[in-house]
């Protein structure tokens, strides 16, 4: 099963930190990272740039920059493919898990963009 683990943090609290928090935080990212990669689950991820620097696209075609704010904000993602109760197991030894929270969900399986849509 192929699975995203989306990574929400609480801002207001991350601005709280200190630079040494800050660094064993990432530490421990790259701790699990390397789990995961060693474990053979891993199959992408990247950790997000804050959202007041991304642009939002509406219904209408219009650009709306950083006019989405949330608390907590998606600040990463990891792709895996585990079992569901792996990817829960993954999930609950994230930091941000800690102080923010970790969405799991099942990715859809969608058609080779080359294949004919009679084969899907």
């Amino acid at each position: 099963m192929r699975v995203a683990l989306l990574l929400y943090a609480d801002v207001a609290a991350a601005a709280q930190t200190t630079v040494q928090e800050s660094e064993a935080e990432l530490q421990r990212y790259a701790k699990i990272t390397a789990d995961m990669a060693e474990a053979g689950v891993l199959r992408g991820g990247e950790a997000l740039r804050p959202a007041a620097e991304g642009v939002h696209i509406g219904g209408d075609g219009d650009e709306v920059a950083g006019a989405v704010h949330t608390d907590p904000e998606l600040s990463g993602f990891y792709l895996l493919e585990c079992t569901w109760e792996d990817a829960l197991s993954w999930a609950r030894r994230l930091p941000v898990a800690h102080h923010g929270r970790v969405e799991v969900r099942p990715l859809m399986d969608l058609p080779d963009p080359g294949s004919s849509p009679i084969q899907a």
